[in-house]
C-alpha cells in the first residue's frame, strides 16, 4: 500500500468497513462532550453541602461549563473573528473539490489524498472544539441527533481514511455538502438561527424574499450534489456485472455528471442522457423523483403566493402593520 493513494477497486467491504467508521465517529460526538463535562465536575471546585453526584451538583458543573463557553467565544471573536469560519469554509471546499477529481480519475492520487488528510484532520479538531468549547447556536440535541452532525460524522471519517489510503475513490466524502452549506451561512449572516430558509414570508419585505429564494436555491442545488454520490456509489457498487466491466451507460458516472443528473431528476427535466443501469440506482431515482415533485411544488406554491401578495398590494400594506 502507498500512503496517501489508493487504486483499490470499490466494493461493497469497503463501503461498509466506512459506514462503521462513520458511526464511531458519530458516538464520539456524545462521548468527547460526556468527557469533558466529568473532567470539569471533577476538577471544579465544590461547596462543603454539594454531593459529587447530586443533580444540584451538577447543574452548577453545566453552569461553569456555559461560562467557560462564554470565554472561549469572546477570545475567539476577539483575535479571529470570521478567520475560523472562513478557514472551515475553505477546508469543507478542499475535500469537495478532491472528491470530484478522484471521482474523475477513479483514483486517489497523492495529491487529492493528502488534501483529504489534511482537511479531514482540521474539521475534525475544529468540529470538536465548536461542539464542546463554544456556544451551541442551537439545542444540544440538535447537534447529537441531526442529520448536519450525521452528514459531518460520516463525511469527516471517510475524508481522513481516504485520504490515508486505505479506502477506494468511492467514498463517503459527498457527505460534507450539507455541512458545507451551514457553514457558508454561517459565514454570511454569522448564525445560523439567521438562515433565511427558515424565513417566515408571510412577513417578509423584499429583499428578505431573494435571500429566502436563494437560501432554498442553494440548499437544492446541495441536496443535488448530495443525491449524486448516492447515484455514483448504487451504480457503481450496484452494477451486477462487477466494477471491471461497465456498461457504457455506467462509464460516464462521476461526481459531477451525477449532480447533473440529480438536477435534472429533481426538478422533473429529465434530459435522458444518462441513466441508472443498477436495481438501487433505478429504485433510489424513483423516491427522488417523487421527493422533487412534492419539494419543488411545496417550495413554488409558496413563493408564487407571497409574489401574488406583493404585486396585489406591493406589500406596502404589510409593512405598514408590522411598523405600528
Amino acid at each position: 500500500m502507498v500512503w496517501f493513494s489508493s487504486d483499490q477497486e470499490p466494493s461493497w467491504e469497503s463501503t461498509s468497513i466506512l459506514l462503521l467508521v462513520g458511526a464511531g465517529y458519530w458516538i464520539l460526538v456524545f462521548v468527547v462532550p460526556t468527557l469533558t463535562l466529568l473532567f470539569l465536575h471533577l476538577c471544579r471546585h465544590r461547596k462543603a453541602w454539594e454531593r459529587s453526584l447530586s443533580k444540584s451538583a451538577f447543574r452548577n458543573t453545566f453552569f461553569l461549563w456555559d461560562k467557560v463557553r462564554g470565554r472561549t467565544n469572546a477570545f475567539v471573536h476577539y483575535y479571529m473573528g470570521k478567520w475560523i469560519d472562513n478557514l472551515r469554509v475553505a477546508f469543507m471546499l478542499v475535500i469537495i473539490v478532491a472528491n470530484i477529481g478522484t471521482s474523475i480519475e477513479k483514483q486517489i492520487g497523492p495529491g487529492w489524498g493528502i488534501l483529504m488528510l489534511v482537511g479531514g484532520i482540521y474539521l475534525t479538531f475544529d468540529f470538536f472544539f465548536r461542539t464542546t468549547l463554544l456556544p451551541l447556536e442551537r439545542s444540544t440535541w440538535w447537534w447529537l441527533f441531526s442529520y448536519h452532525t450525521g452528514c459531518t460524522a460520516f463525511s469527516l471519517s471517510s475524508a481522513i481514511v481516504a485520504g490515508l489510503g486505505f479506502e477506494s475513490w468511492l467514498n463517503l466524502n459527498f457527505l460534507l455538502v450539507i455541512p458545507f452549506y451551514f457553514a457558508v451561512v454561517k459565514v454570511i449572516y454569522g448564525s445560523l438561527a439567521k438562515d433565511p430558509r427558515f424565513l417566515d414570508v408571510a412577513y417578509a419585505d423584499s429583499a428578505s424574499l431573494k435571500q429566502y429564494v436563494v437560501a432554498w436555491s442553494a440548499y437544492l442545488f446541495f441536496l443535488c450534489v448530495s443525491f449524486a454520490g448516492i447515484f455514483l456509489t448504487l451504480e457503481v457498487l450496484g452494477n451486477p456485472d462487477g466494477f471491471a466491466d461497465w456498461s457504457v451507460t455506467i462509464d460516464g458516472w462521476n461526481f459531477l455528471t451525477g449532480t447533473m443528473f440529480s438536477l435534472v431528476t429533481i426538478t422533473t427535466v429529465g434530459y435522458g442522457n444518462l441513466t441508472p443501469d443498477s436495481y438501487p440506482g433505478i429504485i433510489f431515482m424513483s423516491l427522488v423523483i417523487v421527493f422533487g415533485i412534492f419539494y419543488i411544488a411545496h417550495r413554488l406554491s409558496i413563493l408564487f403566493t407571497q409574489i401574488s401578495k406583493f404585486r396585489q398590494g406591493g406589500g406596502s400594506y404589510r409593512r405598514s402593520l408590522l411598523g405600528r
